[in-house]
């Protein structure tokens, strides 16, 4: 569960990195998101709070999720690495 509301909350989390990306489409886009930003920092705020009550209630749950999560890094890496020297 923790590892989930994780890439919940940097998912909303992007939005803001969109938006100052391309100003002018966002703004287009965000037309119709009712109450943006404030909803969307709520939500993100909510995320992080289930992750950390996640963690309170059952520690050992949550550090195997997050350990888990962790594990997969040296495998993003690895294939990064690897599809870059495909492309060059």
């Amino acid at each position: 569960v923790s590892a989930d509301w994780i890439f919940f909350g940097l998912t909303a989390a992007c939005v803001f990195r969109l938006r100052t990306a391309d100003a002018g489409a966002g703004r287009a886009a965000g037309a119709g998101i009712p109450g943006h930003p404030f909803t969307t920092l709520a939500f993100i705020a909510a995320s992080a709070w289930i992750v950390v009550q996640a963690l309170v209630h059952d520690p050992r749950n949550g550090a195997i999720g997050i350990g888990l999560l962790f594990a997969g890094w040296p495998v993003f890496l690895l294939w990064q690495r690897t599809s870059r020297r495909k492309t060059s």
